[in-house]
């Protein structure tokens, strides 16, 4: 860097700090999403992760119907460990909030590969089915008068190949994993909307339409094996 330029860009620091601050953003406006969405029968949800931030809440109660937990109804965050007291309070606080302003949840969700404790992971392991009927019977109901839909898998396909993403789990049992998931998601939230969740799937490039074809040939599949997915 020349003199020249450390003069100018020293100017250009001390002006922008000198410069009033820029006013806050409003939170709020007088057009409410949720309300124009209500006029064409749509829904508008948003993601949070919950911890009381009062600024988001009152934007999510302004413009939103539905909350979609970030992080604290993934597996790896609610039951690290193989344990009997799975750590609740961060999403129980984001239940309490919607309880209390009448908003809807998404959960999301029994099955992410990036977020699987080990105990959830062991494909081969003699419990592998067990302990995933117990965690879904200790997670899906706590929240079922808020749930009206649940990403049983997320992210399963591959976006280099046909198939699903290599993971301990859907490399080892595949349709098999995905069947068993629904069936045991179903027998917990009977009433929920059940279903895949994936990126990729709508763009025009050729990897978005090899993922979309593997999507739709493996969801074909599945539904005509059982298996009870009501989306994608």
């Amino acid at each position: 860097m020349n003199r020249r330029s450390f003069l100018t860009g020293t100017v250009a620091t001390v002006a922008a700090l000198a410069a009033p601050p820029a006013e806050p953003l409003p939170f709020r406006t007088e057009v409410s999403l949720k309300k124009l969405a209500a006029e064409k029968s749509l829904k508008v949800s948003t993601a949070y992760n919950g911890g009381g931030h009062f600024d988001l809440e009152a934007l999510i109660l302004h413009h939103c119907d539905i909350v979609t937990p970030e992080n604290a109804l993934k597996p790896g965050f609610l039951a690290p460990e193989r344990t009997t007291n799975f750590a609740f309070e961060r999403m129980d606080g984001t239940a309490s909030f919607c309880r209390a302003n009448g908003l809807r949840l998404h959960g999301h969700t029994l099955y992410w590969h990036q977020t699987q404790p080990d105990w959830l992971n062991d494909a081969g392991s003699s419990s592998f089915v067990r302990d995933y009927m117990f965690y879904t019977a200790q997670v899906m109901p706590r929240y079922a008068d808020l749930v009206d839909s649940w990403d049983v898998i997320n992210e399963p396909f591959s976006d280099r190949k046909a198939g699903y993403r290599k993971t301990p789990v859907l490399d080892v049992h595949g349709d098999e994993f995905v069947r068993f998931l629904f069936r045991t998601a179903r027998r917990a939230a009977p009433n929920a909307k059940l279903l895949i969740n994936d990126y990729s799937l709508s763009c025009g490039a050729a990897y978005c339409q090899r993922k979309r074809d593997t999507a739709l040939s493996t969801v074909e599949r599945l539904i005509k094996a059982g298996t009870p997915i009501d989306g994608v």
